[in-house]
């Protein structure tokens, strides 16, 4: 585990003077993790208390290498009940760093309202020559502050979310058209085969940028990844919910949709039922067609390869499994899997869509914006 040292001389500092943002050294060792697009982000535990309480994360995110954005997660509920005396803890210590925020910006928050927040959330904003600070309390779910640098009138013409994710999606000379720079995630563990579905929500989270603790999330949904071999659509619900965007979920796979979600750099959430025998086949076509651009799976007409085909039913014997559909190419008739947290050489596959329809059991599209 890593450690925060004396983070509360740079968080004054950022509060109070714009050039502590030119070029801070943060305090301590910082682990890196996968960061939003176009943005590198790292992080340390800490229990040093920050705001007059101890904070339990540190999350810093680097834009062009600059430091953009520091945020101090206070209280995250992870797998403890959000019982009365945790809610009453919460509002203490909420009420606590409020008057922390407000004696180092010298002046009172304003409430405020965000879009999308959860019934209850309590938002609070201050602002200095320096930076943006934010406390935010989701009621039993997470307690924390953000601050961020204020950005100049010259400097405020920033691409939009939505543009920049449609910038990561390329058209190939093969026709694919894919989205690239998906966040690494951490390996998925063997004896941890629920992994599959956490690594897709931690990629997910990462690449949008959304700073929350995605397996704390998924545990409060009773998500238990030591034996969890089954579809839990339950912990993407909780994630959307936690980091606040719109969700859709469809149990027959829309084709036209897929790539209208791909063309705007958004890979939905696939869940298919899943075989050894045959995500070996296609794993092994997706190396020889690297290889070779020439070659094409098996006919979608040939009635004995439908038959090789794993089949979504309600009675089905197969698990159900968790990729991001990453891309798509037309004249192929082809969608194109990715396994987030699988080692690389079994990270990305090439299916055919009639394949995809009957193998789907659901599929969710996340809107961030």
């Amino acid at each position: 585990m890593v450690w925060a040292e004396n983070a509360g001389p740079l968080i004054d500092a950022l509060m109070k003077s714009a050039g502590a943002w030119k070029n801070p050294t943060l305090p301590g060792v910082w682990q890196p993790v996968a960061g939003p697009v176009g943005s590198t982000r790292k992080e340390m535990r800490s229990s040093e208390p920050v705001f007059d309480v101890p904070a339990e994360r540190l999350v810093a995110t680097e834009t062009a290498g600059k430091l953009t954005r520091l945020d101090v997660l206070l209280m995250e509920r992870g797998t403890q009940a959000a019982d009365a005396a945790y809610l009453q803890t919460m509002r203490q210590t909420a009420a606590k760093a409020s008057a922390a925020v407000q004696a180092k910006a010298g002046k009172p928050g304003q409430l405020v309202k965000a879009a999308g927040a959860v019934l209850g959330t309590v938002i609070q904003e201050w602002t200095t020559p320096a930076s943006s600070i934010r406390l935010t309390m989701e009621p039993g779910v997470r307690l924390w502050v953000s601050i961020s640098a204020q950005q100049s009138p010259a400097s405020g013409a920033t691409a939009s979310l939505k543009d920049t994710l449609k910038a990561h999606v390329q058209q190939k000379e093969n026709g694919d058209v894919l989205i690239t720079e998906l966040p690494e995630v951490a390996r998925e563990a063997e004896d941890r085969p629920g992994d599959n579905e956490l690594r897709a929500s931690e990629c997910l989270a990462s690449y949008y940028g959304w700073t929350i603790d995605v397996e704390a999330t998924a545990r409060t949904t009773g998500w238990k990844p030591e034996f969890n071999m089954d579809h839990s659509p339950e912990v993407f619900a909780a994630v959307a919910k936690a980091a606040k965007v719109r969700t859709e979920m469809i149990k027959k796979l829309e084709l036209l949709q897929v790539q209208h979600s791909i063309d705007r750099g958004q890979p939905p959430v696939y869940t298919h039922v899943y075989s050894d025998i045959r995500n070996g086949y296609l794993l092994d076509f997706a190396k020889r067609y690297a290889a070779d651009p020439s070659l094409e799976l098996p006919s979608p007409k040939n009635p004995e390869e439908r038959k090789k085909w794993p089949v979504a039913t309600d009675n089905t014997d197969y698990y159900i499994y968790t990729a991001l559909i990453i891309g798509y190419n037309k004249k192929r008739g082809e969608l194109i899997l990715m396994y987030p947290g699988h080692a690389p050489e079994v990270r990305t596959l090439r299916v055919r869509e009639e394949e995809a329809v009957v193998s789907q059991a659901e599929t969710y599209f996340i809107r961030p914006n």
